[in-house]
């Protein structure tokens, strides 16, 4: 009986060490997954059905100047440029009516200085036991350099366009001068040398 005892006892402890062991691997797991949320490199947030935000990551706090307490439980619709704001509230409204996300939606957002920097939206949902919508977790990443570049990019083929209209208008004044002056060599040909041409 002793000895069955201390097998059940050291199975025991092999099953404590087991967890203990298990449990340290799932909290450096969870500390892994919450430094990539928290220090991504786009802003994360997580809204509610009345699109109150209920999360926000470190980046995006960051990114938007202010404090992530004073993020949380604002309407997520305010971080972006006034003019745009009903429009997104709009398109929040179906997203969370039809249960269907947004991909690749480009907005400008507002720091808390005001200058606005354009990101590019995307939203996963989540769906409570009944298939109701019930929160959205939203990646907004800055594509401010992106649209820099793009702007330059239109700007260098309007100078282009710009250049080859110019060139084509001096190849068609050219073609006309030609036959003027062309014209004009003929005709004091033709004439007597004798006449004046004053």
């Amino acid at each position: 009986a002793r000895t069955e005892l201390m097998e059940a006892f050291g199975n025991q402890i092999s099953v404590a060490l087991n967890n203990a062991k298990l449990f340290d691997r799932m909290k450096r797991s969870e500390l892994m997954y919450f430094d990539l949320f928290e220090n991504s490199p786009d802003i994360y947030f997580s809204i509610n059905r009345d699109h109150i935000i209920t999360g926000c990551n470190t980046t995006g706090a960051r990114m938007l100047g202010f404090e992530k307490e004073i993020i949380i439980g604002e309407k997520f619709e305010n971080f972006f440029i006034p003019e745009e704001q009903s429009a997104l509230q709009e398109i929040l409204i179906r997203m969370f009516v039809e249960g269907r996300g947004v991909k690749d939606l480009e907005e400008q957002m507002v720091r808390k200085e005001g200058g606005p920097f354009y990101v590019n939206v995307n939203t996963s949902l989540v769906f409570d036991e009944k298939g109701k919508t019930s929160h959205a977790r939203i990646v907004a990443r800055d594509i401010s350099q992106r649209k820099k570049m793009e702007s330059a990019i239109l700007h260098a083929q309007k100078i282009d366009s710009i250049g080859n209209l110019a060139g084509g208008i001096a190849h068609d004044f050219n073609n006309i001068l030609a036959a003027v002056l062309g014209s004009a060599s003929i005709m004091r040909r033709h004439m007597k040398e004798d006449h004046d041409l004053a």
